[in-house]
């Protein structure tokens, strides 16, 4: 059979293709996506006899224009998926990236800096927020910080049936190695706790608690808790380096554009179970405003999770309406 444009790109495009599995997946990679190929062509092949004889067609292509014909499809399709895919990825990793605000307010007699914190980021994220917190205890600062504490094995056990997955300690690990970054470790960030660090938060039988109070009947569904650290740590003994480097990149430009809208992080949050999020969102929005407020010290430097910020923010204006936004900076997140 004589090759024709259409023959000549389909295999151009598969050698390159196959070449870039072979590179990330090894022999085994490259076979088993060889043979599914095959496998749908020939279930293909099938299926457009079928629909010959289904509908007593006289003209039936034979199985080399068929092949032919099937393979510029499904090269078309992929360099279409694999084209899009990629400019998503290096649009938000190399030129939209998320970033995260570090906001200034006052009172006009107390001064807050915000710094709004993701549990996974980048290690000069971090290395920026240890940096920034020590030169402003230097200035006389204290340091008011998130740390929810764990507490009965029961209630622990709640919170993660309400969230509807296992919320343990290996969960931010695994997650930073699947997306090369690392994980919100306060221990690195503070160095050692001092009177200038406060924790200002609320335990897991404070948030249990007022759940109780709050969810309805149908607020858990009766699902089962599902192991997220175990689905991760199998997906990550599966993965070649150089396919777990491909998931890194591709992973971290959607967290990216999810880092990016932070209505969308609390959409999904929402979905999952509203009474649940309305507690550890709100109520420890309560707590932290309460205690600015509260405080006598009239400098604070706050690290807490951006979505607390806009209701911090009104917490305080409905306080005060003095309370104003002095400054803005942006940082990234994910580099």
């Amino acid at each position: 059979m004589k090759l024709n444009k259409k023959d000549i790109f389909s295999i151009i495009f598969f050698t390159l293709f196959f070449a870039g599995l072979y590179y990330m997946s090894g022999v085994l990679g490259l076979l088993s996506n060889l043979f599914s190929l095959v496998i749908f062509l020939l279930i293909y092949w099938c299926l457009y006899l079928f629909i010959k004889v289904l509908f007593r067609s006289k003209t039936i292509s034979p199985f080399g224009t068929f092949a032919s014909k099937f393979f510029f499809s499904i090269s078309i399709v992929l360099l279409v998926w694999i084209t899009f895919i990629w400019s998503f990825a290096y649009y938000y990793n190399e030129k939209s990236p998320a970033m995260m605000t570090k906001y200034t307010l006052s009172n006009g007699d107390k001064t807050v800096v915000f710094q709004s914190m993701m549990h996974i980021a980048s290690e000069n994220f971090y290395n920026y927020v240890t940096k920034d917190l020590k030169e402003k205890k230097d200035e006389w600062f204290i340091h008011f910080f998130e740390w929810v504490k764990w507490w009965t094995k029961e209630n622990t056990e709640a919170f993660n049936k309400a969230l509807g997955f296992e919320f343990d300690e290996k969960l931010y690990p695994y997650l930073s190695k699947l997306l090369w970054v690392t994980f919100q470790d306060y221990q690195k960030i503070i160095w050692q706790i001092s009177d200038k660090d406060i924790n200002v938060d609320i335990s897991m039988n404070d948030i249990i608690a007022e759940y109780n109070k709050i969810k309805k009947e149908t607020s858990e569904k009766n699902t089962e808790v599902v192991k997220i650290s175990e689905e991760l740590e199998k997906t990550l003994n599966q993965l070649t380096e150089r396919e777990l480097k491909f998931v890194n990149y591709l992973s971290k430009s959607f967290l990216n554009l999810l880092f990016s809208n932070s209505n969308s992080i609390a959409l999904l949050e929402w979905q999952q179970n509203p009474e649940i999020f309305s507690v550890i969102l709100n109520k420890r929005n309560e707590v932290l405003a309460n205690e600015i407020i509260r405080n006598p010290n009239k400098k604070i430097y706050v690290t807490y999770g951006a979505l607390h910020f806009p209701g911090v923010f009104e917490l305080l204006k409905a306080n005060d309406e003095k309370w104003k936004i002095i400054s803005e900076e942006k940082i990234l997140v994910l580099k």
